[in-house]
C-alpha cells in the first residue's frame, strides 16, 4: 500500500528466521538497513561501511519491492472426510531417533514407539528420552483410525486430550479448554504419519483442522503430495502438511514408494524460533 501511494519502501526477508530476527548477522543487517532508510527521512547520516558478512547477508535478504504482490488467501474449503485407509498400523515396537535443531543448538533424543491393539482400538505409545528429559505421548485410535484420546507427560506436566466430532477437549493441570473443529480433524499424534502414509492423497489435497499444542489452539492445515526424492538409492514419496495461513509452519513426511513405510518426518516449528524437528525410523 505504501509503495502504491508513492512512498519509499525497504523490504528485507530472512528465509532462516521466524517472526523476529535472532541470528546476529541478520540482526546487524536489519539495523544497517533501518539506519540507511531513516537517515534521509530524519535528516541525519548513516554508516555506509559494514563487515563483509553483514553486507553480503543484507543483499541476500533484500527484496525488490516492485516484485511484491499481495494476494488474499481467502477462506479455507475444508475437506468432508479423510481418505479411507486399511492396515496402516502393525503391532510391535519401533525405534526412532529425534533431533531438534534451533539457532546454533542441536539436541539429540531417542524414541521407542509401542503399537498394540485392544479389541477394535489401536494404542500408540511414544516414550522419548534425551537432553530435554523424558516425554511420554500415548494416543488411542478407533477402528477407523480416528483419535479418541491422548495423554502427554513431560517434566511432571500431564496433558489429557479427548476428541469428539465437533471439538477437542484439552485438560492441562486441571484447567480445561475446548477447541472447536471445523471440517475434519488431523491431529499430529503418535502414529499419524503411518496412517497418512497409507492414504491416497487426492490431487487437490486435503484441508483439515489440526491442534497446535504449543499454543493450545486450532489451526487449518493443507495436506499435499510433494515431489518424489531418491535417498540412498530408494525412491520416497513425500507428503507436505502446511499451515493454511503460514507456509513457514511445514511438516514433510518421507515414505518409501514400494513398502509405504515412513523413513522420516521433518517439521519446522515457528513457535519454537523456527526449530527443525527431524524424526527418523531406525532399522
Amino acid at each position: 500500500a505504501l509503495r502504491n501511494n508513492g512512498h519509499e519502501v525497504s523490504y528485507i526477508l530472512a528465509d532462516d528466521e521466524g517472526h523476529g530476527f535472532r541470528k546476529p548477522v541478520n540482526n546487524m543487517a536489519m539495523f544497517a538497513e533501518i539506519e540507511r532508510f531513516l537517515a534521509p527521512i530524519l535528516g541525519g547520516r548513516y554508516q555506509e561501511d559494514m563487515p563483509e558478512d553483514v553486507a553480503k547477508r543484507l543483499e541476500e535478504m533484500r527484496v525488490d519491492i516492485a516484485s511484491v504482490v499481495y494476494s488474499e488467501k481467502g477462506e479455507p474449503k475444508y475437506s468432508e472426510a479423510l481418505p479411507v485407509v486399511e492396515n496402516p498400523l502393525s503391532v510391535g515396537e519401533v525405534k526412532m531417533s529425534m533431533n531438534i535443531a534451533v539457532a546454533d543448538q542441536s539436541i539429540d533424543m531417542s524414541t521407542t514407539r509401542t503399537i498394540s491393539q485392544k479389541g477394535n482400538e489401536w494404542i500408540v505409545n511414544d516414550e522419548t528420552s534425551g537432553a530435554m528429559g523424558d516425554i511420554k505421548d500415548k494416543v488411542v485410535y478407533n477402528a477407523s483410525f480416528e483419535p479418541t484420546s491422548r495423554t502427554m507427560v513431560q517434566a511432571g506436566q500431564e496433558v489429557k486430550v479427548v476428541y469428539s466430532s465437533e471439538k477437542v477437549t484439552i485438560d492441562m493441570g486441571g484447567k480445561t479448554n475446548d477447541v472447536s473443529i471445523k471440517g475434519i480433524l488431523l491431529d499430529m499424534a503418535p502414529g499419524f504419519e503411518n496412517i497418512l502414509a497409507k492414504m491416497t492423497i487426492p490431487e487437490g489435497g486435503i484441508v483439515a483442522t489440526s491442534i497446535d499444542f504449543n499454543t493450545m489452539k486450532a489451526k487449518t492445515v493443507e495436506v499435499k503430495k510433494g515431489a518424489q526424492e531418491t535417498i540412498e538409492g530408494a525412491v520416497y514419496d513425500k507428503i507436505e502438511i502446511l499451515d493454511f495461513y503460514n507456509d513457514a509452519d511445514k511438516t514433510e513426511i518421507f515414505i518409501n514408494n514400494e513398502t509405504k513405510e515412513v523413513l522420516k518426518m521433518k517439521q519446522i516449528i515457528p513457535a519454537m524460533n523456527n526449530a527443525v524437528l527431524t524424526v527418523t525410523t531406525l532399522d
